[in-house]
């Protein structure tokens, strides 16, 4: 049976580099930014329904 003490790990060929997603900073910039503005406009809509409410 392998105890904690037993077990090694080969870490002769680690770059240390992070596996690539295919993300693209262009397209994640868009993907946020249309979020911000659909955020933005729904709590502007919200506000101005709750505003028409309560006159």
């Amino acid at each position: 049976m392998d105890t904690p003490d037993d077990r090694t790990v080969d870490t002769s060929g680690n770059t240390g580099a992070l596996a690539e997603t295919g993300s693209d900073s262009a397209g994640l910039l868009a993907v946020g930014s249309a979020a911000v503005a659909l955020l933005a406009g729904g709590s502007l809509l919200y506000r101005r329904g709750t505003a028409v409410a309560r006159r």
